[in-house]
């Protein structure tokens, strides 16, 4: 099984990490350092283009607490991140 971590795809991703954090657009974009607007346009999409900066950032601020955002096998997914052994 292959795993690329810290990696967002798709807008679905963005939605469950907004939702893991327990955060609302605004305060996701504002932590993560963009627009909420580029919050809600992300999560409107399914396949996100390669390199959203908005994306990146989503992913970097969930990775900071806690949650992941993961290609595995193909497949975007979200998992919280185990704490090192």
């Amino acid at each position: 099984m292959s795993i690329t971590t810290y990696r967002i795809t798709d807008g679905r991703q963005v939605r469950a990490v907004r939702a893991m954090l327990g955060m609302t657009q605004a305060e996701l974009g504002q932590a993560a350092g963009v627009h909420r607007m580029s919050i809600n346009n992300a999560e409107k999409r399914q396949r996100l283009p390669p390199r959203s900066w908005a994306a990146e950032q989503v992913a970097k601020y969930g990775a900071e607490n806690g949650i992941v955002a993961d290609v595995v096998d193909g497949v975007p997914v979200v998992r919280v991140q185990s704490p090192a052994a």
